[in-house]
């Protein structure tokens, strides 16, 4: 699917997570990572809840080892990833059957800085 600007109308970072969050959910990776090429073609810079969109996306569609690589990929340009990156690929491992795997990547985790995701926190009294 193409992404073009309408009349002048740059679409914000959040549109076009938003864009890649469907693309994901219908199966469609390939449009997913276009919509990251357009966020980065438009100058803006990607975030963590992109990448986790991504991620989740390989694994709601059965790519586990995808994500697993993306992960390596994202994490080998040093980008820092929070504990909803590591719940999405252990929970995804998990579901494929690979317990062990699961618990192999959560105890490399020890070791690694994980970045907390506080904006992802809701209070409720």
């Amino acid at each position: 699917m193409r992404i073009t600007r309408i009349r002048a109308i740059t679409p914000s970072l959040v549109t076009l997570n938003i864009l890649i969050n469907c693309f994901c959910h219908l199966g469609d990776m390939d449009s997913a990572f276009s919509a990251l090429t357009k966020i980065i073609k438009l100058g803006h810079q990607f975030d963590v809840f992109t990448l986790n969109t991504l991620i989740k996306g390989f694994c709601i569609n059965n790519k586990v080892r995808e994500a697993l690589e993306f992960h390596d990929k994202v994490r080998a340009l040093g980008f820092q990833l929070d504990e909803v990156t590591y719940g999405t690929l252990i929970n995804g491992i998990c579901e494929t059957g690979r317990t062990r795997v699961a618990i192999e990547l959560l105890q490399k985790l020890e070791n690694e800085p994980v970045k907390a995701s506080c904006s992802n926190v809701e209070y409720r009294h």
